[in-house]
């Protein structure tokens, strides 16, 4: 209310040093974990007015050992000890620079950088791990974060045929065998989905989450025969992957497309001729995109991210898939609603168990109606340099350290 002006009430106090109170005026279940997660970039955008570089994302932001500082260029962020921060620094270097590596090669761009020592940490993706292993002291500092925090997924836009069909969306997802896609076709980099929410929930919030759809060619082939669909009308479905892909994308996503056509019936064409920014341009111009994959990753720990996935009104499902209560077809449209206000009533609800059963019950609405379908979970592999030891790496922040604390030592070679 003090944000948006309707109060002059802030409704937050400093108690002491350390303890800062806030008031609500209607209960928010998922608050405290809300309030984990952004705290560290609360910034008083007034009270840096006059700071130079303050126009600069998160600038002086930090609730931990560290705070933002102005960075040199776009490519470079910076963080320096924050004086009002209890917490001890670790031994051995007084600031922390990010390097930031855009376009398809950017790991291949900061792996080399880590393989130069201008970085000690970086990740290992598919495309890299032969390489890795190449070197046995390289292999020696690969790890990997033991449970996923992300989910591959494929979505389709319930506005554009012939996935207002909720028949032609089942069958996709009953058309993929997950252990071929993360085994086979991604080379392990990924493990075969169990779920749309990560398995790292589990360990996070104790949540159990439903199963997908089941891999089952037959029941592929006859919902596609169900929708009206067989070689002599296939309509036209195209997936856009940017040009600048690389050549082992192109595969793994030929790949897939190919095992969709070969146990639905269903053909979908690759289309990697335009660029992303022209991808961009057509799903503007279209209101959304007829097929696409989505790498989701929760920014809390606890299912609650499913309403930012899958809400009607939400960034990634508004002009992306476009499943809403105000679609023409009844069936989707109820579906949506019931999933609206599902996830509405969970966020009033303070019983801890009762709203890990409420989101299992919204997540089962995602899976029966193929709102989303659930590919693998990525298994986070990193090199990190033995220069630097005492991180913690999670399934929330991947190769990035969870903290850089006293329990960190960095001892550089000359």
């Amino acid at each position: 209310a003090f944000i948006a002006g309707d109060s002059e009430e802030i409704d937050f106090e400093a108690r002491d040093e350390s303890t800062v109170a806030i008031r609500l005026a209607e209960p928010y279940a998922h608050f405290p974990e809300d309030l984990a997660t952004f705290v560290w970039a609360a910034v008083d955008t007034m009270a840096l007015a006059s700071v130079a570089g303050s126009q600069a994302p998160y600038a002086d932001a930090g609730a931990g050992p560290w705070r933002f500082a102005v960075a040199d260029d776009d490519t470079l962020v910076r963080m320096m000890p924050n004086p009002n921060a209890s917490e001890a620094l670790p031994e051995g270097f007084g600031e922390v620079q990010w390097r930031v590596y855009d376009g398809s090669r950017a790991a291949e761009t900061a792996f080399s950088a880590f393989l130069n020592n201008e970085l000690v940490i970086a990740d290992v993706t598919g495309d890299l791990r032969d390489l890795a292993q190449q070197d046995q002291a390289i292999a020696d500092q690969i790890q990997t974060v033991p449970s996923s925090g992300s989910t591959m997924l494929i979505g389709m836009d319930f506005a554009q045929a012939p996935f207002d069909d909720v028949r032609v969306r089942q069958a996709v997802a009953a058309s993929i065998d997950r252990s071929v896609w993360a085994n086979e076709i991604m080379s392990g980099e990924f493990t075969e989905a169990t779920s749309i929410t990560p398995p790292v929930l589990m360990d996070s919030a104790n949540y159990a989450a439903p199963d997908p759809l089941g891999f089952d060619p037959d029941l592929a082939r006859s919902l596609i025969a169900e929708a009206g669909i067989d070689e002599t009308n296939q309509p036209v479905i195209t997936y856009y992957l940017s040009a600048d892909a690389s050549e082992a994308e192109r595969q793994r996503t030929t790949a897939l497309l190919d095992m969709i056509s070969a146990n639905s019936g269903l053909v979908i064409e690759l289309d990697d001729a335009i660029t992303t920014e022209q991808i961009e341009a057509l799903r503007g111009d279209n209101g959304g995109l007829q097929f696409d994959l989505r790498w989701w990753w929760p920014l809390t720990n606890s299912p609650s991210g499913l309403v930012a996935l899958a809400a009607a009104d939400s960034e990634s499902m508004s002009g992306w898939f476009n499943w809403s209560a105000d679609l023409e077809n009844a069936d989707a449209s109820s579906a949506a609603e019931t999933f609206a206000a599902l996830t509405s009533d969970v966020v009033l609800t303070m019983d801890a168990t009762e709203r890990k059963q409420m989101y299992a019950e919204a997540e089962q609405i995602l899976v029966d109606n193929a709102v989303f379908v659930p590919l693998g979970h990525w298994v986070q592999t990193f090199a990190q340099s033995p220069v630097l030891t005492g991180t913690r790496q999670g399934a929330f922040t991947g190769y990035a350290p969870l903290v850089l604390d006293s329990d960190v030592v960095y001892q550089p070679t000359s």
